[in-house]
């Protein structure tokens, strides 16, 4: 049977589900967006959770089933573990903004680039995101701005390179140790 769960016991998957992520140190510009997820995740919080793809909305009203997220905008399942799915505040800091009022970190896309709250410390979305959600600043760079919960969607594309991708394999994330490009901590 498939458990898929809000809350589960470690037994319920198994003991859990080990990821390696590789992401790179160093973003690299692709020159393209690349909005093909598919059902691979697309980065990892600072606490360490995945950031899943969009929810499979066609599937889970064709399946009639209650594709339910806690209030962390996440939930478990027994092939990929515990994962998010919205930012909803539970990645960041509560409160917490960058010394310059803007949204804080949050985590990082699988292609290198920052991916931070929507919101900064006025309470405003930060205008002018590409069709990534990104955006360039002085301090940080290129990078990007979580989409609203409703939104279902952390980021809209990737902008730079996946390890996967510079490597010439399908699917972002690449294989597991041992491939290119550096991990990112």
């Amino acid at each position: 049977t498939d458990n898929f769960c809000l809350e589960c016991n470690l037994e319920f998957i198994d003991g859990g589900v080990e990821r390696t992520l590789l992401i790179p140190a160093t973003p690299v510009f692709s020159g393209s967006a690349d909005s093909n997820f598919g059902n691979a995740n697309i980065g990892v919080a600072l606490n360490g959770v995945l950031l899943g793809p969009p929810a499979p909305l066609e599937l889970i009203v064709s399946g009639l089933t209650l594709g339910v997220l806690d209030d962390c905008g996440g939930h478990a399942n027994p092939h990929e573990g515990y994962h998010y799915h919205a930012a909803t505040g539970c990645t960041e800091a509560s409160g917490a903004v960058e010394a310059d009022g803007h949204a804080s970190l949050l985590g990082y896309a699988l292609d290198g680039y920052g991916i931070y709250g929507q919101l900064d410390s006025d309470g405003n979305e930060t205008e002018g995101l590409d069709q990534c959600r990104g955006i360039s600043d002085d301090i940080r760079g290129y990078h990007y701005h979580a989409a609203s919960a409703g939104d279902n969607m952390f980021i809209g594309c990737f902008t730079g390179k996946t390890v996967a991708s510079a490597e010439g394999q399908g699917g972002p994330g690449g294989g597991g140790p041992g491939g290119g490009g550096g991990p990112r901590a």
